[in-house]
């Protein structure tokens, strides 16, 4: 997601094109992405400076209606891969040790030499990609 700050300039921008104090303008604006993927990047900074940074942290987050998806269009040939995923999002993984999950070996290739390695994982996508 972006930076809150970068939504809250679209939403003062929006406001001062409508000449209106709603949120966006009055405007339905639409957002994708998933909050437990892609965190703003803050350069040198803290957790909480990446929490303060997240569009979660906004006044006008309180304003928009949060729809989830709940099934990977993308894996959906792979049940094991999503419901993995799922539970890795979710929160609900066995940790193994503190606050760590063990990755299945399925989904793990092995490190031989880096130009080989990178190569059996450009591999790996690619074959998935194209075959799909």
């Amino acid at each position: 997601m972006a930076r809150r700050q970068i939504i809250e300039a679209l939403d003062d921008i929006l406001q001062d094109l409508t000449d209106c104090d709603n949120p966006f303008g009055g405007k339905v604006v639409v957002f994708g992405g998933d909050y437990r993927q892609i965190a703003p990047v803050v350069v040198g900074g803290k957790k909480e400076d990446t929490i303060d940074a997240s569009f979660a942290s906004s006044l006008l987050s309180r304003n928009v209606n949060k729809l989830s998806l709940r099934e990977n269009m993308r894996a959906k040939d792979d049940p094991m891969f999503t419901e993995f995923f799922m539970r890795v999002g979710n929160g609900t993984e066995t940790h193994v040790l503190d606050d760590r999950i063990e990755i299945p070996n399925n989904m793990i290739l092995p490190f031989v030499e880096s130009h080989k390695s990178l190569c059996d994982l450009i591999d790996f996508f690619f074959h998935v990609w194209i075959s799909s």
